[in-house]
């Protein structure tokens, strides 16, 4: 290191000996000439480079296994400014870490699950204080797992200044602060701000340099990318970019239509939007990925994919979940657009969905849906426990087949009405269930 460069400050977001795991570990780089901070723990290895955050360099990361991280700083051609290594410690108690992958599925990086139930509130933390709160607060009393947020203001003509990046990174750490994920949408779909556009790679090293570090976050490209007119070659640009960037290895994937390549090595799950709503369990096939499902929006705006009624918008959300898919609820009325700035929830889908979320709550980890079931669709752990949901048919019965040699407890679940009224007895075999000849209803079976 020259002796006019400043030497290398090491924080660790308020700890003075270490960072907890999935924590945050912040360089300070100002007035060096550092390029890039390469860490290393056991056989893991990461690069992160600096950020201008509030007049400082930082370089920010995230130490995912506990132990002794060392690093070092370079410069442009490589050469060493600065070594040191700092500990990471026990992850802090209820902290599960990022969401990961799974197989179809999603899970937390200490392997609790992640049953993802969603929702769009694109532009909610660029509205004033007292909105921002009110968006907090009804967040705090919702099923939803995950906000997606936009990166670029609304209208945006120019990438995201340091000034409107600490505005998302504010609205990031609190939503973490409530345990709830940020999907961040990191380009607009139409205009000068696409991927590949003048100034999207400073645009991606800046956002992901900055909000990488923060485990409750995941990218996403854009929405409706098929719709972009961008060729195929530019997203794969884009992705490969990110990936080598994002030291966090957080989430990432594309919103997008039919056509687009959900199988692309570098996305980590499919994110379809309402016109793909009846084929999840083509998409969980398809790509051996989980899928994430926008089944359209509860509301009264006149849109593709709006206007739902309440009792659609639950129905769906059942239909997308019992197909092996993720539903993602969104909420669109003329007095009060929820997914685009936030505030408070108008329509009546949430309450059900919180009894959703209870169901699969209560479920066994490992569920699939039932590749041969075609009439209705079933969520299951084969042998252990089924979910099986009628949507708009009204049965008066329904034919099962179960193990011969093992008994199950049966339960008829009212999904609109939230009541779960248990038939008398136990079954195994093939079996004829009576069923109270009304919409909405689920059939939960569960080995005694």
């Amino acid at each position: 290191m020259s002796r006019e460069q400043t030497p290398v400050a090491a924080s660790a977001t308020g700890e003075a000996v270490g960072v907890a795991r999935w924590g945050v570990l912040e360089l300070d780089v100002t007035g060096t000439a550092a390029a890039a901070v390469t860490f290393h723990h056991a056989d893991r290895e990461a690069v992160a480079g600096p950020v201008d955050v509030g007049g400082r360099r930082l370089v920010r990361f995230s130490p995912d296994l506990p132990g002794r991280w060392s690093y070092s700083v370079t410069d442009a051609g490589g050469a060493v400014l600065d070594e040191g290594s700092r500990e990471c410690l026990p992850a802090r108690p209820g902290d599960h870490g990022p969401v990961r992958v799974h197989g179809t599925r999603f899970v937390h990086a200490d392997g609790t699950r992640h049953h993802s139930i969603g929702t769009t509130a694109l532009w909610w933390h660029h509205q004033d204080e007292v909105e921002r709160a009110a968006t907090l607060a009804t967040l705090v009393a919702s099923p939803f797992d995950t906000v997606r947020m936009s990166v670029l203001p609304e209208g945006a003509t120019s990438w995201t200044d340091e000034e409107g990046l600490a505005v998302v990174e504010a609205a990031v750490a609190e939503l973490a602060q409530l345990g709830l994920q940020a999907e961040l949408v990191l380009f607009a779909t139409e205009g000068a701000l696409r991927p590949g556009q003048p100034g999207w790679q400073q645009h991606l090293q800046q956002v992901v340099g900055r909000l990488a570090a923060a485990s409750n976050v995941t990218w996403c490209l854009a929405l409706d990318a098929d719709r972009s007119g961008l060729p195929a070659q530019v997203w794969d640009e884009t992705l490969r970019v990110l990936a080598e960037l994002d030291h966090g290895r957080r989430l990432r994937t594309v919103h997008a239509g039919p056509g687009f390549d959900f199988g692309h090595r570098l996305i980590t799950h499919s994110s379809v939007r309402d016109d793909m709503r009846w084929e999840a369990q083509d998409l969980v096939r398809a790509f051996a990925k989980p899928a994430v499902l926008d089944v359209g929006s509860e509301g009264d705006v006149p849109v593709p994919g709006g206007g739902l009624t309440a009792q659609e918008m639950v129905s769906l959300m059942w239909w997308g979940v019992c197909r092996g898919a993720y539903s993602w609820h969104a909420e669109e009325f003329v007095d009060g657009p929820w997914s685009r700035y936030g505030g408070k929830l108008d329509g009546d889908a949430a309450p059900r969905l919180a009894f959703l979320r209870q169901v699969l709550a209560a479920a066994p980890a490992e569920l699939a849906r039932n590749p041969v079931e075609r009439h209705t669709f079933t969520l299951e752990a084969p042998g252990e426990y089924y979910l099986q949901y009628h949507g708009l048919h009204r049965y008066s019965t329904h034919r099962f087949s179960l193990p011969e040699d093992v008994r199950f407890g049966v339960e008829v679940v009212d999904t609109w009405e939230m009541t779960v009224d248990r038939l008398a007895g136990t079954f195994s075999g093939d079996i004829v269930l009576d069923l109270p000849r009304k919409p909405y209803v689920a059939v939960r079976i569960t080995r005694c």
